[in-house]
């Protein structure tokens, strides 16, 4: 079969050819393609497609142009760009949203002049979003409209799987999104601050006092809370407390921190990262080993394995040798900077080097910083990229 099927990827390269894993007759174990395809003729494709991509470069998702019908089902989302009068071409060659869309989402689409709708349903285990207005003017400007007000935009939250009609926290956001066996997602807070879902788990690191009293509400299901060092931009101990009492997870601290919460957190859910070559810890599903850092109070230096996936958390520490027997990771959380001491981006690429992730994140720094290293990603051959505070992102 030759398929007419074509890709961007998280930043704005030429658009590639592409060749789906399924087709059409393919067994239904046959695993769905990750990510949107999304179907629309030229003219509304042309309108949408920076939103697109912007959010794809936001979310970490990746965006697929499809201009085959029959591809759309080994799709895990497809998104349909314009309505049941939208019109058809080579890149659109059946209407779908007039086969989808209801009679009464129909009149309202003809009727009213401002009209703007998002209409999904599953099919085959394949989600589709119907995004139309009354005129392509309106379907263009749903992409980039925020319905509930929450500050994202509602193409970032259909990427995102979160809901565009109802506000919600980022952290709410980041608990409801599915993630795949292999797969994270995280929330950048700041610093070093971390909240990652993997397919089973919720783990939150040095979160600090990052997060609002309602995200801290919205923190159902956390597993672990990790710090690994007693600096305030790192540990914050009335934080601390109220996470654990929210949340009743484990927590797993440097020494400095395990003496300063020991009489607020029973025993049994308080562990201490202890500072030998390597350990290893098993807590709820999840195996951490850790090493020490340097830096200028105590600092442990965690690797998690955990639904399929390694990733690593450098804080701001220096590279010590000690980082090249924990194995390779699939992702690392690296600080390049920042205003700290002991960290920069040529201990961040050291770091790198020992652990080959197949993704680096960049955390404690600042512009310069993050330049110099984004620079050395790219002269060394790394994927690599600065995160934005409080958005989520889905990696490898």
């Amino acid at each position: 079969m030759n398929l007419n099927t074509k890709k961007f990827f998280l930043s704005l390269i030429p658009i590639l050819l592409f060749s789906p894993l399924c087709i059409v007759s393919a067994p239904s174990y046959c695993q769905k393609i990750s990510g949107f395809a999304v179907y629309s003729n030229e003219v509304d494709w042309n309108l949408c497609r920076f939103s697109l991509i912007e959010a794809s470069n936001k979310t970490g998702i990746q965006v697929y142009r499809v201009t085959d019908p029959l591809e759309l089902n080994n799709y895990q989302h497809v998104i349909i760009l314009g309505g049941h009068l939208a019109y058809l071409d080579e890149f659109m060659p059946e209407n779908l949203a007039n086969v989808y869309l209801p009679s009464n989402i129909k009149a309202q689409l003809e009727t009213n002049p401002a009209a703007k709708i998002i209409y999904n349903l599953t099919l085959g285990g394949t989600t589709f979003y119907i995004l139309a207005g009354h005129t392509r003017k309106e379907t263009a400007n749903i992409l980039y409209s925020d319905f509930d007000g929450d500050t994202f935009n509602n193409i970032r939250e259909i990427l995102s799987g979160t809901n565009p009609y109802i506000k919600e926290t980022v952290v709410t956001n980041l608990i409801e999104k599915g993630v795949s066996e292999g797969e994270l997602a995280f929330i950048f807070l700041g610093k070093s601050g971390l909240i990652i879902k993997t397919k089973e788990h919720l783990i939150a690191i040095d979160v600090a006092n990052y997060l609002k009293p309602e995200e801290i509400n919205a923190l159902k299901g956390l597993d672990l809370l990790i710090y690994t060092h007693i600096h305030d931009e790192n540990y914050n101990k009335e934080a601390a407390e109220e996470i654990y009492q929210k949340t009743k997870c484990k927590v797993l601290a440097e020494l400095s921190v395990y003496v300063s919460l020991r009489n607020v957190i029973p025993e049994e859910d308080l562990i201490q990262l202890k500072s030998f070559e390597v350990q290893t810890y098993h807590i709820r599903g999840i195996t951490i080993k850790a090493v020490g850092g340097s830096h200028t109070v105590p600092v442990m230096l965690p690797l998690i394995e955990v639904d399929g996936i390694r990733f690593f958390d450098s804080a701001d520490s220096s590279y010590v040798t000690t980082i090249n027997l924990l194995g390779g990771a699939d992702v690392a959380f690296v600080g390049v900077g920042g205003g700290s001491p002991s960290t920069s981006p040529e201990h961040a690429y050291k770091i790198v080097k020992a652990l080959q992730p197949k993704v680096t994140v960049v955390t404690h720094g600042d512009s310069w910083n993050n330049k110099l290293f984004l620079q050395t990603a790219q002269e060394r051959g790394f994927e690599a990229f600065v995160p934005e505070v409080k958005q989520i992102y889905v990696v490898p």
